[in-house]
């Protein structure tokens, strides 16, 4: 019995331990744009027409050559087909099944598992070939033709392709047919079942090992070429994974001009860099720190990572012997026809290889060394290596485990002379080459900037000095300077207001976030060297990082904000915090004291054992032990400086969101737009229930410290109902009806997600940095073709007004056709764990449904809702049933069992109902957040502000105690109330007193993008990369202004005759505020 035979069920155990470990070892949070990839590899069998696997002489039946079976080299099951020749000569395979059905017509549908999509019906089929060479022949060749029988296939083939052979090790195939292969002259109709393999002239007395040939019906889009084979695909789709041209971009380097580069400088700065970086891994050494507390907590948790991937590397099965090393056959993760037990390169080098090397490199020892190095030549033996495509590089983002396990190995692998193998797979897989065509143009992929920018600057620290190198490390510097500007469009990553971009939208909680914390860290490795960042880079870094504590209430985001995992609604805790100190520390000092002082109030908070999951190296990575060092020396430093989060109202266009903050307490609202789409949802059972959180859901985060959620009365996976999102206009749908499962179509490809409405009206305006103006114009634009959650009749608009610890809603226009349920707004919903509810100062017992006219409303968290009478307002109190994905309720459960669970929890809520099928419904309604039952009644009798319009055109409020009025005008428009008279755009405005001024804010809710109908599916780069355009809108004021001082923006400006006409440019949605002064004034 081989070792393999002897582990392999121990092997789906051990593998199975290690995906459950990567997601309840603490801090990692139950959902995770990552967790997916630590379970088991896809397996999508309805378009495998055919496998043969070589695991019997059965297989070998139909085959005509010289083919033996071997267990010496497998991909899947325990052999492959040996096939030895003298003089070369054919390898036929007759009568494949599977064969026919991959040369006929696909039906159409969703082929895919992974980022499913819809293909209509077509000539889609392939082959998928694993191909092994104990070592290179230059220039062979070997040739695949064909044919109905062997005669055609040698004479006539219908398909004819070739593989080069110089390469050791395995190689993947993967051919489209039709695209990749069509022989033209091929005219015969006849059923195709011979596969004809014959090897070039030149390879006389050679031999390969081949495995796992399949058939599929649908060959996947996402195959790449590599040195073996360049394939000709269609272009359906933008491939941001593309490894050969970029490859073959790397000779740009050799003769790179360096005029003024003093070349020992740059040497002695590599050193500098390598060390520093290193110091990052492995930390200084510092007594003091060694023995602290939350060293002492991250080793005891590293030490279960390290005894984990022991058992790992014990499950791989790996052997060495004189013809190399064997074990568990390893797959690219987007491969979705993997050996029933493989598992994936990324997997092997996150699971087992990062954490053995650091662990070895902390505690030396032969037996980890040694597993480490035969680690990695079985990375090399199963196809990771430069030059090799793996089938396809897909999502190959997780390049972080590998680079620094060869990094922290470099000196070992430079005596046994293989690091430069491992440094050309690193150029290799992070697409180097593509730097030498830096198009400043375009934005760049946070994936690539998170999994990619670390290994990129290994790439170039582990080649030998010269100036090749030099060159390679100033185009990464540009690179770098490139990815941390403002991307245009609906590009990643950081935009004009802050927001951080993936899957074209603010995505606030992981992606760029991500990426900003690895930009962080690579200026601190490049600073105060010859290939530094310019401080205006560092300092916008620097601002993005500040500004996350602007978009959060304190780390916690409205769920809207967090993609498709809602559940995971915060980022400066989890992946954040060494960003901060990166920003804030050189040389050891703190040279960023109010970075310092935010990070010490953040550390104190979340603990370092928020950050404990992102110091081992994983799809992101920000260095370890030294990381953590770095955290304490800054957070140590800043002791005795004073920080709080950020108070006042900030507006961010480009996530159609809004933050009101105080102290204490934040409130912050989420629309969507023709360019911000309205929620994300996934293949695997992520975000199902999200869609109405865009809806203009107001969420106010007033208990918890730091300022959660939960504590907030808001558990969403604990019986929140999703059709009842406080603040938002939607349907009263029972839950079953919430739930969308992502289902590609014709006109959806990518499925009813991420879809964009036609209305531009959505944004906010800020006022003197404490108060704003928060409107849109809903409008859904899906068809309702699949239910109720979905309808192209749906209107409304929508506003809110925030002015101190008030906020003034309106509704108006409110239609729809749905004669089935009712159209509601809700007020608010929360569990009643840590409070009781109220109606007109009575506290509501037990279970509770009744309706009102108007009243005074507060839930269980001191927030009152006054409601002015004439307007239906329905308050119910139960045990509150919902839904939880199960990947949420059961983490690690894997794909069995129903999808949605239930789940219930006393909870309370109160909605203003709007009837079935409205026609020009509306509300009117002011919260009190965080206020007291006097004031409340106060305010129900006595308004502090009065609506001067609330239509179609436009929402207008006027607040008598700050003196302000706030436009939400969605037409242009004249003959307006109070300051503003008239205005040649859609706009929003607030204009009121600044002493004995006039303060004017205003801003273009459009974003002015390029427009992409329906959703995001396959959206070009010419349109996600063309940057939003200014418009100059004109406002005629009442009165006789004069700016008090010049503003950059405004582009002409007339007065006289008791008006004030202002022409001024707008951009990004971004607020403009102008002061003003009559004109009369002393």
């Amino acid at each position: 019995m081989t070792t393999l035979e002897r582990e392999a069920i121990p092997t789906v155990l051990v593998w199975l331990f290690l995906a459950v470990l990567s997601i309840s070892a603490p801090p990692v949070v139950a959902q995770t744009a990552t967790s997916s990839l630590t379970s088991n590899l896809t397996l999508t069998t309805d378009i495998l027409a055919q496998r043969i696997s070589f695991e019997s002489a059965a297989d070998l039946e139909g085959v005509t050559g010289s083919a033996t079976l071997s267990t010496d080299r497998f991909k899947d099951g325990h052999q492959a087909l040996l096939w030895r020749w003298s003089a070369p000569e054919p390898l036929v395979f007759h009568d494949l099944s599977g064969l026919e059905s991959a040369t006929g017509e696909y039906p159409g549908g969703q082929p895919e598992q992974l980022e499913p999509s819809y293909v209509p019906p077509s000539m889609q089929g392939g082959l998928k070939l694993w191909v092994y060479r104990e070592s290179p022949n230059p220039g062979g060749r070997l040739r695949f033709a064909t044919g109905a029988d062997a005669d055609e296939a040698r004479d006539r083939p219908a398909h004819r392709f070739e593989m080069s052979q110089n390469f050791t090790g395995w190689r993947a195939l993967w051919v489209h047919f039709e695209q990749d292969a069509r022989a033209a002259e091929h005219t015969d109709a006849a059923p195709l079942r011979t596969l004809r393999i014959e090897p070039s002239p030149d390879m006389a007395g050679d031999h390969v090992y081949l495995d796992m040939i399949q058939f599929v019906t649908y060959m996947s889009a996402k195959r790449h070429s590599d040195w073996q084979f360049v394939n000709r695909k269609a272009t359906t789709r933008t491939d941001h994974y593309r490894l050969l041209p970029a490859w073959e971009l790397l000779d740009r380097f050799t003769d790179a001009p360096l005029d003024g580069r003093i070349l020992d400088d740059d040497y002695d700065d590599f050193a500098r860099m390598e060390s520093r970086y290193e110091r990052l891994l492995l930390a200084s050494g510092d007594m003091e720190f060694e023995a602290s507390a939350p060293l002492q907590d991250f080793i005891r948790y590293f030490d279960r990572r390290v005894a984990a991937a022991n058992r790992g590397w014990e499950a791989l099965g790996l052997e060495q012997s004189s013809g190399g090393v064997t074990g568990m056959a390893l797959f690219a993760s987007r491969d979705e026809h993997p050996a029933e037990l493989g598992r994936t390169y990324q997997q092997a080098g996150e699971q087992i290889l990062a954490p053995l090397a650091l662990y070895y490199r902390r505690n030396p020892g032969e037996d980890t060394r040694w597993r480490v190095m035969s680690l990695l030549d079985h990375l090399a033996d199963q196809g990771w290596a430069a030059g090799s495509a793996l089938g396809t590089a897909d999502h190959l983002i997780r390049v972080n485990p590998y680079a620094n396990a060869v990094f922290l190995f470099r000196d070992e692998l430079r005596a046994q002379r293989r690091l430069r193998d491992h440094q050309q797979a690193l150029a290799w897989y992070t697409r180097f080459g593509s730097l030498a065509e830096l198009d400043t143009s375009v934005g760049e992929n946070s994936d690539h900037i998170r999994g990619g920018a670390g290994p990129k600057l290994i790439s170039v620290l582990l080649m030998e000095n010269s100036p090749e190198k030099i060159a390679r490390m100033l185009a990464f510097r540009d690179y770098l300077i490139h990815v941390s500007d403002f991307a245009p469009g609906y590009a990643d990553t950081i935009k004009p207001d802050y927001t951080i971009f993936h899957h074209a939208a603010a995505y606030q909680n992981v992606y760029g976030v991500q990426g900003l914390t690895t930009l962080a860290m690579l200026d601190w490795v490049l600073r105060g060297t010859g290939f530094a960042l310019p401080e205006e880079t560092s300092a916008r870094l620097r601002d993005t990082l500040m500004a996350q504590f602007d978009i959060a209430a304190d780390f916690d985001l409205h769920p809207a904000l967090s993609g498709r995992f809602p559940y995971a609604n915060s980022s400066i805790d989890r992946f954040m915090l060494p960003g901060f100190a990166f920003a804030a520390i050189e040389d050891d000092r703190l040279v960023q004291p109010r970075l310092g002082a935010a990070l010490a109030w953040a550390y104190r908070r979340a603990g370092p054992a928020a950050t404990f999951s992102s110091l081992l190296p994983r799809l992101n990575y920000y260095g370890s032990f030294g990381t953590l060092e770095l955290l304490a020396s800054a957070t140590r430093q800043a002791e005795g400086l004073t920080w709080d989060p950020p108070a006042g109202h900030f507006t961010f266009p480009y996530g159609a969101a809004a933050n009101h903050k105080r102290p204490g307490w934040a409130a912050t609202v989420r629309g969507w737009s023709r360019y911000v789409w309205d929620w994300e949802s996934g293949s695997r059972n992520e975000n199902p229930y999200g869609r109405y959180l865009a809806f203009g859901s107001l969420l106010l985060f007033t208990r918890g410290e730091p300022l959660s959620l939960e504590s907030s009365g808001i558990d969403l996976d604990g019986g929140f109902h999703w059709a009842y999102a406080p603040g938002a206009t939607t349907k009263a749908l029972p839950m079953d009806r919430v739930i969308y499962e992502l289902e590609p179509s014709a006109n959806y490809p990518e499925g009813r997600h991420r879809n964009f409405s036609k209305e531009t009206f959505v944004g906010g305006v800020s006022h003197g940095d404490r108060d704003g103006f928060f409107a849109m114009n809903l409008h859904d634009t899906v068809p309702a073709d699949d239910g109720p959650l979905f309808d192209d009749s749906f209107r409304a608009r929508k506003s809110f007004l925030f002015v101190d610890n008030q906020v003034i809603a309106l509704g108006s226009g409110i239609i729809n056709d749905d004669p089935d349920y009712p159209t509601i707004t809700t007020l608010f919903q929360s569990t009643t764990s840590n409070g009781t509810a109220e109606v007109d100062g009575t506290v509501v017992e037990d279970a509770h449904l009744e309706r009102y006219d108007g009243g005074v409303f507060a839930d269980p968290q001191g927030n009152y809702y006054i409601v002015s009478p004439g307007q239906s307002v329905i308050l119910e109190q139960s045990e509150q049933s919902s839904l939880v994905p199960q990947r949420i309720a059961e983490a690690g459960a894997g794909d069995s069992g129903p999808a949605h669970l239930p789940v219930s929890a006393p909870h309370v809520k109160a909605w203003l109902d709007h009837g079935t099928a409205p026609d020009e419904g509306s509300y009117e309604y002011l919260i009190l957040v965080q206020g007291d039952r006097h004031k409340a009644r106060s305010l129900s009798a006595n308004p502090n502000y009065r609506v001067l319009r609330r239509d179609d055109t436009a929402h207008i409020i006027e607040h008598a105690d700050k003196g302000l009025t706030a436009y939400a005008l969605f037409i242009p428009q004249g003959n307006l109330p109070g300051t503003v008279e008239a205005v040649d755009t859609p706009l929003l405005l607030i204009a009121g007193p600044s002493g004995d001024d006039l303060r004017l804010s205003v801003a273009d809710p459009d974003l002015r993008l390029g427009v992409w109908p329906r959703n995001m599916s396959r959206m070009p780069d010419r349109i996600r990369n063309q940057p939003g355009q200014s418009h100059v809108a004109e406002i005629q004021l009442a009165g006789d202004w004069t700016l008090q001082q010049r503003h950059a923006d405004v582009i002409a400006m007339e007065s006289g005759d008791r008006r004030t006409v202002v022409r001024i440019r707008l951009d990004h949605g971004l607020t403009r505020e102008l002061l003003f002064r009559r004109n009369d004034a002393p």
